[in-house]
């Protein structure tokens, strides 16, 4: 039976995990294939950086090279980081009807505050959009904005970096909300589309006010 790439690549993840460091001979064997396929996954996983190799000298024989996991591999394994997250906001809620959560939340956006209101300070609209999109993309929401024709602004984000927390806790999309119009506090912001409400992306509506030199 052949074996796909991936079966064997996962198979030999699975084998190091279990272990503290194995040759390329000793995984052939426990696979069952050859032992030149095997080192064909190893230099791939070596140079993604999820393996390191260690040269281990032996009394009789030359020298085995020894593989282990890197940790980065931890990120190649199953990882329940969203139940748990999901179990804890329930439990803060159940203690106090949610005031910790929304705490929880103001502080995670205060922080982004405090990293982007310096770098958007004195800039045209469209350059704290750039900077905006740019953090917002960094954390993985794939965000971007448009001008539109009436003269206003579209940002968009087309993926929910956080999607199983957010509709477990409002909070999380309400302090987005807020965080953005704290940095644009020239605009007049209105959410017209939410992911979690299923829509294909967010959308925030930005409006600039009278004062605001607009851009086409």
């Amino acid at each position: 039976m052949e074996r796909r790439h991936g079966t064997t690549r996962r198979e030999i993840l699975d084998a190091l995990r279990r272990s503290t460091g194995l040759s390329a001979d000793q995984l052939a064997d426990n696979l069952g294939v050859t032992a030149m396929a095997v080192r064909k996954h190893l230099a791939a996983l070596q140079t993604e950086g999820l393996l390191t190799a260690r040269v281990e000298r032996r009394p009789v024989g030359r020298p085995v090279h020894l593989y282990a996991l890197a940790p980065a591999a931890q990120a190649a394994f199953p990882q329940q980081y969203q139940d748990l997250t999901l179990e804890l906001l329930d439990d803060l809620r159940n203690l106090d009807g949610g005031d910790t959560v929304g705490l929880l939340f103001r502080r995670r956006a205060a922080r982004a505050y405090e990293r982007l209101a310096p770098a958007v300070a004195d800039r045209p609209l469209p350059e704290r959009l750039d900077l905006l999109a740019g953090y917002l993309d960094e954390q993985g929401y794939l965000a971007d904005w448009e001008a539109t024709p009436e003269g206003d602004y579209l940002l968009k984000e087309h993926n929910c970096a956080i999607y199983g927390v957010a509709r477990c806790a409002p909070e999380a999309c309400a302090c987005e909300l807020d965080l953005i119009r704290r940095l644009l506090p020239d605009t007049s912001i209105e959410r017209e589309r939410r992911i979690v409400d299923g829509d294909g992306y967010c959308c925030y509506r930005l409006r600039p006010r009278c004062d605001e030199v607009t851009y086409p």
